[in-house]
């Protein structure tokens, strides 16, 4: 795993490298097994290793509010949170499964190398990043982009309280992506999005958004995005993290 790795993937690519990684994790462990350690106890366990690794990654996120009966209905966020879905997934991918819910995100401290000429979007972003709100189905017009509720998912993934992993969880977890994967053959992933900032006229917008395709394998970046003759434009990708 690196962080702003020199070569990157568009966002929301998953190869089936990365996916396969998950199934085959036993492979990069050539030593004998001890007969008490089962083959799937080491398969969790580097799991765990994964996981912990991937949380650290992962942009901090503010704790969990949400707001009640709030609904994203702004037409010029579901524009902007659109084109980065058109321009950052792979013309392979039949569907994408999207969170009901944007992601909060604790933004103090964070530096906007990239982002300078943006900062009252980025003051915007930071506002509205504070809670939860729920989203519509407005995102896609040539693929199918249902929206995964916040009960669909934790039937899927079974997550422990307070983000607690052990081994247990960990193999709980990955079956519920294989069990995604095998109802959603088409998608490349769980697809989550911040809130989108704006600038005082409207002309630039900055956005985070990642995709999750297992254990092992996603990738997150802020997106800014400016306004020209009508239509919103990727101007610049600051990647986060990738595994």
């Amino acid at each position: 795993m690196s962080e702003n790795p020199t070569t990157q993937e568009p966002a929301g690519y998953i190869s089936k490298r990365n996916r396969d990684t998950d199934t085959n994790l036993l492979s990069r462990y050539p030593f004998v097994v001890h007969p008490h350690i089962s083959r799937l106890s080491l398969l969790a366990l580097a799991l765990l290793t994964s996981c912990a690794a991937w949380a650290q990654q992962v942009p901090t996120t503010a704790p969990a509010r949400t707001v009640e009966s709030t609904t994203v209905r702004d037409p010029e966020e579901y524009a902007v949170l659109s084109m980065v879905l058109t321009t950052f997934f792979t013309e392979s991918v039949k569907e994408l499964v999207i969170r009901d819910r944007t992601e909060p995100l604790e933004l103090e401290g964070r530096r906007w190398p990239n982002f300078k000429r943006a900062a009252d979007a980025v003051a915007d972003l930071k506002a509205k990043s504070q809670a939860e709100y729920t989203v519509e189905a407005r995102f896609c017009e040539k693929v199918r982009c249902p929206l995964l509720s916040k009960g669909a998912e934790d039937e899927l993934f079974h997550y422990p309280p307070d983000n607690g992993m052990d081994v247990e969880a960990a193999k709980r977890i990955q079956d519920g992506w294989r069990r995604f994967h095998k109802e959603h053959p088409g998608a490349s992933g769980i697809v989550r999005f911040s809130r989108v900032g704006f600038n005082s006229d409207r002309t630039l917008a900055v956005a985070y958004a990642d995709v999750q395709a297992s254990l092992m394998s996603a990738h997150g970046a802020y997106f800014l995005l400016v306004k020209k003759n009508g239509s919103w434009k990727i101007e610049s990708e600051d990647s986060q993290w990738f595994i």
